[in-house]
């Protein structure tokens, strides 16, 4: 029996390969994060210009915002689901959880402002942390 046949005698090529399960899910985890991330560019921009630009920029952020948060974080989700499948280190199924549920409560602050209107004020710091969040998921994603 030959290096390339296991005990069965069946070939192990590369597609046997313990690594290859998980490529996939790892191509898409990146994919999704990077899509995520320029959500979350595309959402600053679209509020800086409803701030600074008249016309119904706001209206598209809030539109963008429902996309990519509500009712339920779709791309987040996707991503947590990916990091266990994709088989990534703990840090980064951690991570991915953050995200999904930073996402999940981006809107919750601006519904609340009504009752509490200091809470709306969290909206762009966790904005902050939702641009930063993804950009550590892909650093550590490519490393993994």
């Amino acid at each position: 029996m030959d290096a390339t046949q296991t005990s069965a005698g069946v070939a192990a090529g590369p597609a046997s390969s313990s690594a290859q399960p998980r490529a996939w899910p790892r191509r898409l985890y990146l994919i999704l994060a990077w899509l995520f991330l320029a959500g979350v560019v595309a959402q600053a921009f679209l509020a800086g210009a409803g701030l600074f630009v008249p016309g119904q920029w706001l209206l598209w952020h809030g539109v963008l915002g429902h996309l990519l948060s509500s009712p339920l974080p779709v791309i987040p989700a996707l991503l947590l689901i990916l990091s266990f499948v994709g088989r990534m280190p703990a840090a980064v199924r951690w991570l991915s959880a953050l995200l999904l549920i930073l996402a999940w409560v981006q809107p919750v602050f601006l519904y609340l402002r009504g009752l509490v209107p200091l809470l709306a004020s969290l909206h762009p710091v966790n904005a902050l942390l939702l641009f930063a969040l993804p950009l550590a998921l892909i650093a550590r994603g490519r490393a993994s």
